[in-house]
């Protein structure tokens, strides 16, 4: 099962996001912000990063650079989550952007872009 780590500071987005992912066929992961994901990056690679930019201690921006940073992150497909446009930001080294507020389909729709069907809709 393909994992996705999924990093917002709003928990209950957060717990909407993954119960959306995991009915998708996917195996979210959650993190509060971008310090507890780097922490779980270095646990257990995942196969995909869904973030917000706006978060407390580190920002979406800055969690990008840090993985994009490590060995194994350089390719590592990440999507932002952002109310603003990111567009222009220098360090625009992400795969997409979901402008929030987005629907649970264009979610599942930009994650099977990235990385395939969930198992389950592979089934």
């Amino acid at each position: 099962m393909k994992k996705i780590l999924v990093v917002d500071d709003e928990y209950d987005l957060l717990q909407t996001i993954c119960a959306t992912l995991e009915l998708g066929g996917y195996d979210p992961v959650s993190a509060a912000n971008g310090r507890e994901a780097l922490r779980k990056i270095a646990d257990c690679m995942p196969d995909l990063v869904l973030t917000d930019v706006m978060m407390p201690y580190m920002s979406g921006y800055d969690l990008v650079a840090a993985i994009r940073k490590l060995p194994e992150g350089k390719e590592l497909p990440l999507i932002l989550m952002s109310a603003i446009d990111p567009g222009l930001h220098p360090q625009g080294h992400w795969n997409s952007v979901l402008p929030k507020p987005f629907t649970l389909e264009k979610l599942l729709g930009t994650v099977a872009e990235l990385i395939g069907a969930g198992d389950e809709a592979e089934a």
